[in-house]
């Protein structure tokens, strides 16, 4: 595959994810809006931070996948260099998956619906499906 064919692919993908991002906080921006108490400026921060919240998940991810795909062209020499980056941008990951769960659950506190965080989250990530 030619490199300008590599990169209209990977241009393809940025895209998807792009439009993915946008599904995701449309449908946590329906949830907040489906909460006619909480204050605004609270549903505006809350929005930033599940849309940085998804920014680092996806920017680690492209960051394993592509110190991951230098490990694997040459495992020996690479993994000891560059293993704890990839284990770094698996933490960042995490973390991000974290504040998405935390926020859920700040969400669950604000509203008298019974819902657990599971079902939280799962609205959150409908656009997965």
């Amino acid at each position: 595959m030619a490199k300008k064919d590599i990169n209209l692919i990977d241009i393809d993908k940025a895209k998807n994810k792009v439009e993915e991002k946008a599904i995701k906080v449309a449908n946590f921006q329906e949830i907040l809006d489906a909460m006619p108490d909480l204050d605004i400026k609270k549903k505006a921060l809350w929005r930033e931070i599940y849309e940085n919240a998804l920014e680092d998940r996806n920017n680690s991810s492209m960051l394993y996948t592509s110190v991951l795909m230098e490990i694997l062209s040459s495992p020996a020499a690479n993994h000891a260099i560059m293993g704890a980056n990839a284990v770094k941008y698996i933490e960042r990951m995490s973390r991000a998956n974290d504040q998405i769960l935390q926020l859920a659950t700040m969400l669950l506190k604000e509203t008298n619906v019974p819902l657990t965080a599971d079902d939280i989250y799962s609205q959150i990530g409908k656009a997965e499906k």
